[in-house]
């Protein structure tokens, strides 16, 4: 039960369940504006969709958390 738990975790808190529904949603709007689109050209753009939205929104949580915990003076020579 443990073991489902830190799955359920980890997709939720780093940003993968919302990255899925983003290009899921960027996959049905492309087949749905243009019937004909190849599915090579779909996944190629939903794979870029997918990493770029995992990129952007664990970037800021990183940039945030520097922000909330800044080191001191001392430290940044190191």
């Amino acid at each position: 039960m443990i073991f489902f738990y830190k799955i359920f975790q980890l997709i939720i808190y780093s940003n993968i369940y919302v990255s899925i529904c983003i290009s899921s949603l960027s996959a049905a709007t492309a087949i749905m504006t243009n019937p004909n689109i190849e599915i090579t050209e779909i996944s190629t753009v939903t794979k870029f969709i997918f990493f770029s939205t995992l990129f952007t929104y664990n970037f800021h949580r990183f940039v945030r958390l520097k922000k909330l915990n800044p080191v001191k003076k001392k430290m940044d020579t190191v």
